[in-house]
């Protein structure tokens, strides 16, 4: 056996409650209801969305034909709906293989193996013969399922099962478990790996040298683990200098981290693993360092929420029972504070028996050489993110220089994140330049490109960041398949920089953007909470039909220099002191995350112009704000200063020239 010792399983055995060994036997309450036929091809997981509002269906296994959307109560049938469903059943057919080879493990009792032993033969028996299929974007096709990544997903676990109850079966099962379903598997995902680097690859090469080490294919092992693209290199390649996974979404970070590790818990007792490589510990400590006082992660890019949880998941347990790392156990800590240790399967099967106290810790990071994420915190939880990131390829947003802030524990101007893909709010909504605090240009994305850090400091009481991103010149993508959902021709010649002034109770924001050459640039922000007193204006709408400014409502164009609008967040407040001198200053709402809920965008607008410049002042506070007025003066020196309360805004003890 791979996945366990002798030793590790008589320890598994110790500490087995009654309550564990009850929830695994509750996965095995449904299987008589159910059997496997040629027929029962699983779909795309994704399509399992209402077309409309883009909630998750409500799945009930006893209705295959009819899926109901438990936000509006629409009901679906049909396709893509049916064999989406195919795709949970499978899911808990082999999630019962697996218990019951848990609860073989767990009581010695051999009458477990038998449900094992049926779920694997009657998949032998039927997957050779399932076709392949699939156009998922992004992804290479499946046979059981409609993805790559989903197959190789189902093939590890398959092997994981076979693994514990292997010793119980006869010769002649083996035999056919292993040609009909292992080896056709490996052949499968060999012939589908695509040469790039990506979360899918890294689970792809992760499920095949499962595989391969299950049948002693050590041929496909050694390609496998160091070859082109293989499992080494994905996780060298793929991690930033400051630990973050390249793709720029904490969650797919996640989510690579667990495809390495599949393979890392099956090979840790063998040659083959790779568990002394450093790389493995810096990739599992980057998210820390963005970590938010109340547990949470933001949702950057590929997200499907609006604020992410720190997965207590096979990653992290296994991680830190293995390395001992006191960031680890602080991601833990995090992850627990609204979930029982006791429920988790992966806590229990690969983690440390316990978890030490630890002290918080939120640290300030500067993104840069790495991922170009940079967080500045404040006093009660006050939190600025801003991106000034490479480009991370498929699961990125066409966001350059987007910031996103919280305080009081509050998400109160946090990127959205996004829905599950199928949805239609994915392409035509949440991963557009309009829907993320940053400026879109001619009402399009932003083309890929990367970004950089000009100048940074912090000291006591005040920060400064200043970052531009520019496409004047060539850009070198990422080794990784990208399709295109961008316009060139707006963006051509542009230029962006965003300089942020981060006082204890403040932030100044300044964006200029350079060689509009006549081009409409809008500078986006949207805040979630209830508006204090909603803006009178004239109803309005300069916007094309296009999407995702299809999606924005109660547009109000607002008149004014400078405009101030005050939001209620939670038990805290957000104030927004925007200069509009000469632009077009709109109040709207769009849709947020879930997308049945509005939240408040502001739109300015710079039009006919060359060069354009925005400039805001936010304040989170409790009672009362403490920037009361806004105003902007020429000095005797001709250059630019802003005053706040009638007094100027100082950078390093000196009046700041907002144009520097």
């Amino acid at each position: 056996m791979f996945l366990f010792t002798q030793e590790e399983i008589l320890a598994l055995r110790r500490k087995a409650t009654p309550e564990l060994l009850e929830r695994l036997k509750q996965d095995l309450v449904w299987m008589d209801r159910f059997s496997i036929t040629q027929e029962d091809i699983g779909s795309w997981g994704a399509y399992y969305q209402c077309a409309v509002d883009s909630s998750k269906l409500a799945f009930d296994p006893d209705s295959p034909h009819a899926h109901r959307c438990p936000a509006c109560g629409r009901v679906y049938s049909g396709e893509p709906y049916d064999s989406s469903w195919w795709n949970v059943m499978h899911g808990r057919f082999t999630g019962a293989a697996r218990s019951a080879a848990l609860l073989y493990l767990l009581t010695g009792e051999r009458e477990y193996t038998q449900i094992s032993r049926r779920v694997l033969l009657e998949y032998a028996k039927y997957y050779p013969g399932y076709p392949q299929h699939g156009n998922v974007p992004y992804n290479g096709p499946g046979k059981l399922f409609a993805q790559t990544i989903t197959e190789a997903s189902f093939l590890h676990g398959v092997a994981y099962t076979y693994d514990m109850v292997k010793e119980t079966l006869s010769s002649e099962d083996r035999t056919e478990i292993e040609e009909q379903m292992l080896q056709v598997g490996l052949a499968y995902l060999k012939s589908h790996r695509y040469p790039q680097i990506h979360n899918h690859e890294a689970l792809i090469d992760a499920s095949i040298g499962v595989l391969a080490l299950s049948l002693g294919d050590e041929h496909s092992l050694q390609d496998v683990l160091y070859g082109p693209y293989g499992l080494v290199y994905q996780l060298e390649q793929g991690t930033l200098e400051d630990g973050v996974w390249f793709e720029g979404s904490l969650g797919y970070q996640q989510f690579a981290l667990n495809a390495f590790m599949a393979f890392e818990v099956f090979a840790r007792h063998t040659q083959w693993s790779n568990l002394a490589n450093p790389t493995y510990l810096k990739l599992m400590r980057g998210t820390q360092k963005f970590l938010m006082e109340d547990g949470t992660l933001p949702a950057l890019n590929d997200c499907s929420c609006a604020k992410l949880t720190p997965a207590a998941d096979l990653s992290t347990e296994f991680g830190y029972a293995w390395y001992r790392d006191v960031g680890l156990l602080r991601l833990l800590h995090a992850a627990y504070q609204k979930a029982d240790r006791g429920k988790n399967l992966n806590a229990f099967l690969y983690g440390a028996d316990t978890l030490p106290p630890v002290e918080p810790e939120y640290p300030e990071h500067y993104g840069e050489p790495g991922s170009g994420l940079t967080v500045f915190r404040g006093a009660e939880q006050r939190y600025l993110l801003v991106k000034h990131a490479p480009y991370g390829g498929e699961h990125d947003h066409y966001d350059r220089l987007s910031i996103g802030f919280s305080a009081f524990g509050q998400q109160m101007a946090l990127d959205l994140g996004t829905v599950p893909y199928s949805a239609p709010h994915h392409y035509r909504y949440f991963k557009n330049t309009a829907t993320h605090n940053t400026v879109t240009v001619g009402e399009s994305n932003q083309p890929p490109q990367g970004a950089r850090a000009r100048a940074f400091y912090r000291r006591q009481g005040e920060g400064y960041l200043d970052v531009v991103t520019d496409w004047t010149g060539e850009y070198q993508k990422p080794d990784t398949f990208v399709l295109c959902q961008w316009e060139e021709e707006s963006y051509q010649g542009v230029s962006m920089e965003r300089k942020i002034l981060w006082k204890e109770q403040y932030f100044v924001d300044v964006f200029l953007v350079k060689g509009l050459r006549g081009r409409p640039a809008d500078w986006m922000f949207h805040c979630h909470g209830e508006e204090r007193r909603p803006l009178e204006g004239e109803a309005a709408n300069p916007f094309a039909k296009e999407q995702p400014y299809s999606y924005f409502e109660q547009i109000r164009r607002i008149k004014g220099d400078w405009i101030t609008r005050d939001w209620v967040c939670g038990d805290g407040a957000f104030r927004l002191h925007s200069f509009a001198q000469g632009m077009e200053y709109y109040a709207l709402k769009g849709p947020d995350n879930p997308p049945l809920q509005l939240t408040d965008f502001t739109v300015i607008r710079a039009r006919g112009q060359d060069e354009a410049v925005f400039i805001s002042v936010m304040e989170a506070y409790r009672e009362q704000p403490l920037v009361q007025s806004c105003r902007l003066e020429a000095g005797e020196d001709g250059k630019l200063y802003l005053y706040l309360n009638g007094e100027a805004v100082t950078r390093e003890n000196a009046a700041w020239n907002l144009l520097d």
